[in-house]
């Protein structure tokens, strides 16, 4: 049967898409080593989409090569897809943007940072995580990186240059973490708990901050200078404290005693208490810099990059791993996925002319690029035999039910029991 493929131009809008040099890269990285039934690496890329971006499985991507004048088995697609991790990393840096040389010693980007963690097939603790950096002044995503559970979150892992601003919960406020942003001339903004680092007032006290906040009753903002204090890590920092409101301060509380019934610590202490009427940042920022005022607003930002995480989870379905863990194909999934949801926001950014892009833009987007991964216009509706060839299932070399249970009783010494069909 001749190829539909050949004759087609459709995909050729998203390899647009993409830097150009994609075909030299797959070489490169030995993706794409000669040409059988995956004719270019344009097909290959078509492959992957198709298994990682839109969830098809190995058969269904076989299937639809098939459809297409391709005749591909399951573990051809296997075989191929194997070899690209290489190569799609390259892709995905390829397609991160690079500041501008010029104007790195200014503060053009302030970088959201946060990581999601995916669970393979029936697992039952998380397999992989996905570091995310998110940059709020170009509202596009500037940092990838799949990582196995064992590398944690960590602000060490993002590529820092001069001027940026680092922008993250209190997972990240460590103190080698924060010293590794602020030597490579950028600075931080992450919000503080009471016990993860050690402080020191100016006295050379250590800093308790509730005992602090205490002395400022009745002030809604409330700043304190300190001094890191963790050995070669240390340096010094600007506490900033912001009382919430009595609505939001009752839900904190009432948040922090259902974690201390869940972890049967009994009754939360005062301090604790105290605390969680409050938002704490912490930030290498001096006030003459930018005020506290500023950094308040600054640190409310932070909720995109959840939007951003919860945009890849229900549009893109990024948790729905659909490899086993530890395998090749897992991490070719979730690299695919990201160059997936790259190619997406290039392109609604584009349309949209506006740097708030919604999840509406982004799934009009999606619904075009589909079509033009598929190639649904080019397929038959009616399934031809190789075809269905390919999609049938394999003959599954499992013993019968009734020799098991003739064996369990052979092993048991037991009296069979005549019954039907046993």
């Amino acid at each position: 049967m001749p190829s539909l493929l050949l004759a087609d131009t459709t995909f050729e809008n998203i390899v647009q898409e993409l830097p150009s040099g994609i075909v030299e890269m797959a070489r490169e990285f030995r993706a794409f080593t000669r040409s059988r039934a995956v004719r270019s690496p344009d097909e290959l890329l078509r492959a992957v989409l198709l298994y990682c971006g839109l969830d098809y499985s190995l058969r269904e991507v076989a299937a639809n090569f098939t459809q297409l004048g391709r005749r591909l088995s399951d573990e051809a697609i296997r075989g191929r897809l194997s070899a690209c991790e290489p190569w799609l990393v390259a892709m995905l840096q390829e397609m991160l943007p690079r500041p501008d040389v010029e104007i790195t010693q200014y503060s053009n980007r302030l970088i959201l940072v946060d990581g999601t963690r995916v669970l393979s097939p029936g697992a039952k603790s998380f397999d992989y995580i996905l570091h995310l950096g998110w940059d709020w002044m170009q509202q596009r995503v500037v940092f990838m990186l799949v990582t196995d559970p064992r590398t944690g979150e960590s602000l060490r892992l993002y590529d820092w240059r001069p001027g940026d601003v680092a922008l993250a919960d209190a997972g990240y406020a460590k103190a080698p973490q924060l010293k590794a942003v602020t030597d490579k001339g950028a600075e931080f903004v992450v919000r503080c708990s009471p016990t993860s680092i050690r402080m020191l007032l100016k006295t050379g006290e250590k800093l308790n901050i509730a005992d602090e906040l205490r002395k400022h009753e009745g002030e809604r903002l409330v700043t304190i200078p300190v001094r890191i204090d963790s050995g070669e890590n240390s340096q010094d920092a600007y506490l900033h404290a912001f009382r919430l409101s009595e609505a939001a301060a009752q839900r904190a509380r009432r948040k922090v005693h259902r974690r201390a019934t869940k972890a049967s610590r009994g009754t939360p202490g005062k301090d604790t208490l105290y605390l969680a009427e409050w938002m704490i940042t912490l930030t290498s920022f001096k006030p003459e810099q930018l005020s506290a005022e500023s950094i308040g607003k600054v640190y409310r930002a932070r909720w995109q990059i959840e939007l951003v995480i919860k945009r890849l989870k229900s549009i893109l379905n990024l948790d729905a791993l659909r490899a086993t863990r530890g395998s090749t194909l897992a991490r070719v999934y979730l690299l695919g996925k990201s160059l997936y949801a790259l190619i997406i926001e290039t392109r609604a950014l584009r349309l949209s002319r506006t740097r708030e892009v919604d999840w509406r833009v982004w799934r009009i987007v999606a619904d075009h690029i589909r079509t033009w991964i598929t190639l649904s216009h080019l397929l038959d509706p009616n399934l031809k035999q190789d075809v269905l060839k390919v999609l049938k299932e394999r003959p599954r070399k499992r013993q019968r039910l009734r020799t098991k249970i003739a064996d369990i009783i052979q092993k048991l010494c037991l009296k069979p029991i005549l019954c039907n069909n046993l």
